[in-house]
């Protein structure tokens, strides 16, 4: 079983090897490739988007900045009322306060 498991392992990596395809480029294609997919490449790519969003980070310290503030408060009570001819009634009462700020602040 052993031996099996072996030869079938070695069977499907030489299966792999053979089915890769070869790649004829010329001189350009070649060049082309490595300037685009080169490791050097690819650093210099993130790097340029580095400093792009660093620029646009510090670009957006100066621009104007917009700040809402709310709050809201609800007192739910009970209240005595004294009616015309002298008795107490308890009345249920709502009150609801809202209140905001908006504020603009240029850095």
């Amino acid at each position: 079983m052993k031996r099996f498991s072996v030869i079938l392992l070695f069977g499907f990596s030489f299966a792999l090897l053979a089915a890769q395809d070869t790649i004829r480029l010329t001189l350009q294609e070649a060049v082309a490739l490595a300037r685009t997919q080169s490791p050097q490449a690819v650093a210099a790519r993130h790097q340029y988007k580095a400093a792009y969003w660093n620029w646009r980070s510090f670009k957006a310290e100066y621009l104007p900045s917009l700040t809402l503030n709310t709050s809201s408060a609800l007192n739910r009570s009970i209240s005595p009322v004294t009616l015309p001819d002298g008795s107490d009634s308890f009345v249920h009462r709502n009150q609801l306060l809202n209140g905001g700020t908006l504020t603009v602040n240029q850095n």
